[in-house]
């Protein structure tokens, strides 16, 4: 198992700690978000094709992912959330605002497309508003994308 590794930025207030892919906190947070697919569950690390930046809150309690892809299937160049999961580490919305944040700092100017995420209308609750912690964070509904069950934000 890797040891835990957490890199914190001085002179920035934050409540997120930049880690690697294979952090065993982070690792932990993505097996228990619904959008974790059974084959990688317990598989020690985090992410895949692209650039990653992965952040935990210093009491493991919550969990952003960033990856950048240079040439996605759906042709935006745009910063994607892949996995944000709270499980009580703060108000969502704030923490949703310091990661895109922190992110910034670390990675400059997000792309043309900015920043999306996918959100599994039947795997959240309250199932009549999903996303709503995004959309409270300023993230709004892509109602050019059309799917049966996932709604896609845009920030």
């Amino acid at each position: 198992m890797t040891a835990c590794v957490a890199q914190t930025l001085p002179g920035l207030e934050t409540p997120w700690q930049v880690r690697t892919r294979f952090d065993a906190a982070a690792c932990a947070l993505a097996d228990r978000h619904y959008s974790r697919r059974a084959s990688k569950r317990f598989s020690g690390q985090l992410g895949g094709v692209g650039r990653t930046l992965t952040l935990v809150s210093p009491c493991e309690r919550a969990l952003w992912v960033t990856r950048y892809i240079r040439q996605p299937m759906d042709g935006l160049d745009a910063w994607r959330n892949t996995y944000f999961h709270n499980e009580d580490a703060g108000l969502s919305s704030q923490l949703i605002l310091d990661a895109m944040e922190l992110t910034q700092r670390m990675w400059g100017r997000p792309p043309v497309d900015g920043w999306v995420t996918w959100i599994d209308t039947r795997k959240v609750r309250p199932t009549s508003n999903p996303g709503y912690c995004f959309k409270r964070a300023g993230w709004v509904l892509d109602r050019s994308y059309q799917h049966r069950y996932l709604v896609r934000l845009r920030a």
